[in-house]
């Protein structure tokens, strides 16, 4: 007989927890994805692939988390979920900011950022001012700070989706009928797409792109993760019969499909679409399968690690690569620097920034009760996909 005390997603992984150990490997294959391609391996290795990674996995893990606080409490704080997600992302973004800032007042051999830029990236709206400004003065970023549009899109969703689940909640609907609006609004977002590429851009290849930089195009990758964790935390006998290796080798088959199809129209439409779909087989071979070797592979310590440090790895990766771009005439070289350094700058920062931060989240916890935070906190083990961490 299962133990009723525990969640659908517990007793499926077979942990008390909902630590699920390959998450963290593949936010470490997503953020190497990233650092190699703007190292200079961008003709090999799609970083874009990366940054989709990072918003299904982070569409996953917030609907994951809602779910089973939802199920633990019978209700959903949303005050208390955006702070603790402020709590998670700001210190460290501003603190990279501020850092960047305090770099171009000391060396004037890069281009300053704008004072509308900082702006944007404090507010969380780096993606559309690149797209709003066509002045390239007025939108241009912080040294190393153009990757921040992608943790934009993140924080809207964060800010969207727990108001869309609460509504789904107080309508009574179950997971069946969520999951089918969720789809729904993915093929809305695509039809946007094509509406968009169709009718509006006439710049496909060349500057910065609505579809690739707006939350209203990428959403639906976050949406198809929510999408699986509804079906994970509430069908789960279902999610683990399509848990066998050819579904995983089909989702894996359609992500080269969509990395080896070049045509323009494909890339800003439907592309997205695919990858997101592809990686609901895979991530769900993942978590259901741990056992595999495949999946093992992912659990190794070095590549969870970085997976755990992913975040301050992003913020600055890109940062250093600016700065040290001519110190090694190859790419190889320049990921090896950059990697060095962003983890060196993302330990320090873990240890000086994320901790004692960490320990004013779980002190805010105590405005809720003894048995909220030891069905809800305690247990969880990873939060959003950029701005993720292993423990709470």
């Amino acid at each position: 007989m299962p133990d009723q005390t525990r969640s659908p997603l517990q007793r499926l992984i077979g942990e008390s927890n909902l630590h699920i150990p390959a998450l963290d490997g593949i936010r470490g294959v997503a953020v190497l994805l990233v650092l190699l391609a703007h190292s200079g391996f961008d003709k090999v290795l799609p970083g874009g692939l990366g940054v989709t990674v990072f918003f299904f996995l982070s569409g996953f893990l917030i609907a994951m988390r809602l779910q089973d606080e939802h199920t633990a409490t019978g209700r959903i704080s949303l005050y208390r979920f955006w702070v603790k997600r402020g709590l998670r992302i700001v210190p460290a973004l501003y603190v990279v900011l501020a850092l960047v800032w305090i770099l171009e007042r000391i060396s004037k051999k890069y281009p300053v950022g704008s004072p509308g830029a900082y702006f944007a990236d404090l507010a969380f709206t780096a993606n559309y001012h690149s797209l709003l400004n066509r002045n390239a003065s007025l939108r241009q970023p912080g040294p190393g700070l153009d990757v921040l549009w992608s943790l934009a899109i993140e924080m809207h969703f964060y800010l969207v989706f727990p108001l869309l689940y609460k509504a789904f909640l107080a309508r009574g609907m179950d997971w069946k009928r969520q999951s089918q609006i969720l789809v729904l609004l993915c093929v809305l977002v695509l039809g946007w797409r094509m509406f968009l590429v169709s009718f509006v851009h006439t710049n496909i290849g060349d500057g910065p792109k609505w579809t690739y930089l707006a939350t209203d195009c990428r959403i639906d990758n976050l949406l198809l993760g929510s999408v699986l964790a509804l079906c994970i935390g509430e069908a789960p006998q279902r999610c683990t019969a399509h848990s066998n290796g050819r579904w995983a080798l089909l989702g894996v088959v359609g992500l080269l499909m969509s990395l080896l199809f070049r045509n323009p129209v494909f890339r800003e439409t439907l592309r997205y679409t695919l990858q997101a779909s592809c990686l609901l087989l895979i991530f769900n071979y993942c978590i259901t399968a741990s056992r595999s070797r495949v999946v093992m592979a992912l659990t190794s310590r070095p590549l969870r690690r970085i997976g755990e440090l992913s975040y301050v790895i992003y913020l600055t990766h890109h940062v250093v690569l600016v700065r040290t771009w001519f110190w090694t005439p190859n790419a190889v070289g320049r990921a090896v620097v950059a990697l060095i350094f962003s983890i060196f700058i993302a330990v320090l920062m873990e240890r000086f920034v994320e901790k004692p931060v960490k320990r004013w989240r779980l002190n805010f916890d105590r405005f809720g009760s003894v048995q909220e935070r030891e069905n809800i906190w305690k247990g969880h083990q990873h939060e959003g996909g950029i701005s993720g961490e292993t423990n709470i």
